[in-house]
């Protein structure tokens, strides 16, 4: 049943698993503040069981000091403290502006607060799907270690620049594949700060392009990310599903590259001030977010506006069939193919 409060469209059923989940969204602006607001409201509606924080985390420049920073409580605490919000546990990973301060800190943080979890660099996380033996996994990555921090270009739009690190790079790709490998998850999501797709102005990430892609199509998996300042789905018909969910504290990014993903590919994206410059919007968005809703059968993701207005919902993503066997050795870069238009 859906019933209309003021503005707020929300929907009062009860999927088995329900996920909260956005990206860049600790500036303590007018934005974060109203999408928690948001995130509040859906969260009582929806009785979520978890949220996941896809990066940049903590404006502008990271943590500075320790785990005992008080950017914590005033970015975090106070902010996400609505009745429903505060019994969630938050799932954190890294963005290239956390990078900018001291990303240990946040990890030391997860043994302070009963609701920030931040385990490992990168690392996986199960959910059981209430009523049933499936399984829901996501496998969060550090898309800096693996790629480098925008933020060192003289451009911060232009591509990654390479890893500072590459034996650690090296280290996290490899988890990443075996992970996939030997996940028998019915639903299997990947999720990093930086877009594998996207129209927005970061655009596409060639790297991932290059290098995740494949995996996600060989292993049936999808991908979820922030980076871009928007909120979308891209899907390019072989089977991953793309959801960029950016707008935590803003909205938006123009759509400066719509014209550099696969043809047909996007089916909803949030661009321009107020969201509407890509496609026509039924509201001005100050910032946004994203709730996946699992059950044994489908999944899907429903896009919001920062006071929880439903401006989209992806058609119904179906549990993977069979669990795939292990890629096969990648061949030499000079012969690997990608979609991505430069």
């Amino acid at each position: 049943m859906k019933v209309l409060l003021g503005l707020v469209l929300v929907s009062f059923c009860k999927a088995d698993l329900n996920l909260l989940v956005f990206g860049d969204w600790g500036r303590d602006n007018e934005g974060e503040f109203a999408a928690a607001k948001g995130m509040e409201t859906v969260a009582e509606s929806l009785k979520l069981d978890a949220a996941v924080l896809l990066g940049d985390n903590f404006y502008s420049a990271g943590i500075k000091g320790d785990d005992h920073s008080p950017r914590f409580q005033k970015t975090f605490e106070n902010v996400y403290n609505g009745t429903a919000l505060e019994k969630l546990d938050f799932y954190a990973i890294a963005g290239n502006h956390d990078h900018g301060g001291n990303v240990s800190a946040q990890l030391c943080y997860s043994d302070d607060s009963k609701r920030w979890k931040y385990p490992s660099w990168w690392y996986s996380k199960t959910f059981n799907i209430s009523g049933s033996n499936k399984v829901f996994e996501m496998l969060l990555f550090d898309s800096v270690i693996g790629l480098g921090n925008s933020d060192d270009n003289e451009d911060p739009f232009a591509q990654p620049p390479g890893p500072s690190d590459p034996h650690t790079a090296a280290a996290q790709w490899a988890w990443l594949e075996e992970s996939m490998a030997k996940s028998t998850a019915d639903y299997l999501f990947v999720g990093a700060h930086y877009p594998v797709w996207s129209i927005c102005q970061h655009g596409p990430t060639k790297q991932l392009v290059d290098k995740v892609k494949p995996m996600l199509e060989h292993y049936g998996a999808h991908f979820m990310s922030g980076h871009d300042h928007c909120l979308g789905h891209i899907d390019e018909g072989k089977g991953p599903q793309y959801i960029i969910t950016g707008a935590g504290m803003s909205c938006c990014y123009s759509d400066t590259n719509k014209d550099k993903v696969p043809n047909g590919s996007v089916k909803f994206f949030t661009a321009g001030p107020g969201g509407s410059e890509y496609q026509p919007l039924p509201i001005q968005m100050k910032s946004g977010f994203t709730t996946f809703r699992i059950t044994a059968d489908s999944m899907k993701v429903v896009y919001h506006a920062h006071e929880g207005t439903e401006l989209y919902t992806t058609p119904d993503f179906k549990p993977r069939a069979s669990i795939p066997p292990p890629m096969p050795p990648s061949p030499p870069a000079d012969s690997q193919e990608n979609d991505l238009v430069v």
